[in-house]
């Protein structure tokens, strides 16, 4: 009977380990299936991959950071921003290019992975950029879906503006520096007031 009791205790106790591996493996399932639709919607200009992106994230999820804009306080902020960028799309390719490392908890769970994208603007304009992004996923019960509530994407360097604005952008500068020319040749210093920066900052090469 001794013998019957510990093997008896022994796989109960097996068991309840196994529970904690066994929801975490769950877990992991889900928030992968989430990062796969997230990349299948990165990969096509289809709007119903992009809805179905968007509704995985949590409705008073936020903020969110964009690589190419300012934070995005709230989903609608995401939404605004989609609505704005797709349009000026004709293609772009979104890639993982190396493991994607998963922390599971009860409530809140993170994502954290490197990625590469290749973007062709409707102006005919190519660009490429490599980044990282971190998700955070939270729900309120164990026995609730997980949903995307935070992230943050990162770039090595600025966003490559397409063609046409950076053109844009050429000409507002020259028409800047043509003003200040025009200021100085004519002695009107006060028409130098919008020409420099208010917080200005100088930095040697050693800086």
């Amino acid at each position: 009977y001794r013998m019957l009791a510990l093997a008896a205790v022994t796989a109960l106790l097996a068991t309840l380990a196994a529970l904690p591996a066994r929801a975490d493996e769950r877990d992991e399932r889900a928030i992968r299936a989430l990062i796969d639709q997230s990349v299948q919607a990165a990969n096509s200009t289809d709007p119903k991959l992009m809805e179905r992106n968007l509704a995985n994230h949590d409705p008073n999820g936020g903020p969110f950071y964009h690589p190419f804009v300012m934070s995005l306080a709230t989903l609608a902020d995401v939404r605004a921003l989609v609505a704005q960028v797709s349009p000026q799309i004709a293609s772009h390719h979104y890639q993982i290019t190396g493991p994607v490392k998963i922390q599971p908890g009860k409530y809140v769970s993170w994502a954290a992975f490197t990625w590469h994208a290749e973007v062709t603007f409707k102006d005919g304009t190519n660009r490429s950029f490599d980044g990282r992004s971190t998700i955070t996923f939270g729900r309120n019960k164990e026995d609730h879906p997980w949903k995307i509530t935070h992230w943050h994407s990162s770039l090595p360097a600025a966003f490559p503006l397409t063609t046409s604005a950076r053109q844009g952008e050429s000409q507002q500068i020259l028409q800047i520096e043509r003003s200040a020319w025009d200021a100085i040749q004519n002695k009107q210093p006060a028409a130098l007031g919008n020409y420099f920066a208010e917080n200005a900052s100088v930095f040697n090469e050693q800086q």
